[in-house]
């Protein structure tokens, strides 16, 4: 199975309650090392259901570096570190909320 694109997720026809949130962010690809180079970058986190959230890195120009599909029992949040495949991301303030209505503690 590929995938074959990344970035925000494809609306589905009756998902009007999305919540899109995203976080500025330090990632790396050094995960194992000691001494990191950290890059700028930020988190983007859609909220589609009631299940799976999709958490997306991109760079400084929006560029999509990587992907992951969570359980929405896992929290993205200010000062927490995540991993996604071949990169380690710290996540800073939240720089945007769109469609928030409910919990805007996610």
């Amino acid at each position: 199975m590929q995938l074959e694109s990344f970035g925000k997720p494809q609306s589905l026809p009756n998902a009007s309650g999305t919540t899109v949130k995203e976080w500025n962010a330090l990632y790396t690809t050094q995960i194992t090392q000691k001494a990191k180079k950290f890059h700028d970058g930020f988190l983007r986190l859609s909220v589609c259901g009631s299940y799976m959230d999709q958490v997306t890195l991109l760079n400084e120009e929006g560029v999509v570096l990587g992907s992951k599909y969570v359980k929405s029992s896992e929290f993205i949040k200010t000062g927490k570190t995540f991993e996604l495949l071949n990169y380690l991301v710290e996540i800073f303030e939240l720089r945007a909320v769109e469609g928030s209505k409910t919990n805007p503690e996610i």
